[in-house]
């Protein structure tokens, strides 16, 4: 049985999302694929090969949405509010993201994966330059910040925005587990 690409990274991310990262390993995402381990070994040769994998697709994912914004609008602010409102969908319906993303023992460990989230920084920061740019030469945007400056802005924004709902995100499925662990009990 050939098991679809998407449909590994989207279980690698239910596990880490339901379990943590170090729930992640081969054995579990066959398991929870129901497939042998064997048929996963070779796409991946170790657990960290998993976690490249999902930071490679965040990258696609990422590249995808800036492309659609550049062709979609052509006012910088419609851009703007296009990049942001999609990549909130994004991280709302792949929760997953969001817990990599902010994952410093992750981030630690596997280099590949760090040197993939640093590519997608660039080109959010590069992307975020050209609008801010183009906007301000359109005399849309009218801040006399340096472009950077106002890049390192919104981005802190979002990012400590999206902390925030990876954060909530962890609160509820820790309230979920404690009630079914009351449930169970009873």
């Amino acid at each position: 049985m050939e098991i679809n690409n998407d449909h590994i990274i989207d279980s690698a991310g239910r596990i880490i999302y339901e379990s943590g990262i170090y729930s992640l390993s081969v054995d579990n995402l066959a398991r929870k694929l129901n497939v042998e381990k064997e048929s996963l070994s070779s796409v991946f040769k170790n657990d960290d090969d998993i976690l490249l994998s999902l930071f490679l697709r965040l990258e696609s994912d990422v590249d995808q949405l800036i492309i659609q914004s550049k062709f979609q609008h052509d006012a910088p602010d419609a851009e703007l509010k296009y990049l942001f409102k999609e990549l909130n969908k994004l991280f709302s319906e792949k929760p997953f993201y969001l817990t990599i993303i902010f994952s410093d023992e992750l981030l630690k460990r596997n280099l590949s994966a760090l040197n993939v989230l640093f590519r997608i920084k660039r080109s959010a920061k590069d992307y975020l330059q050209e609008i801010i740019k183009k906007g301000k030469k359109r005399n849309i945007f009218k801040s006399k910040l340096k472009n950077r400056s106002l890049v390192n802005i919104i981005l802190g924004g979002f990012r400590l925005q999206m902390n925030e709902q990876r954060l909530m995100n962890k609160m509820t499925r820790e309230s979920m587990r404690i009630d079914d662990e009351k449930e169970d009990k009873i």
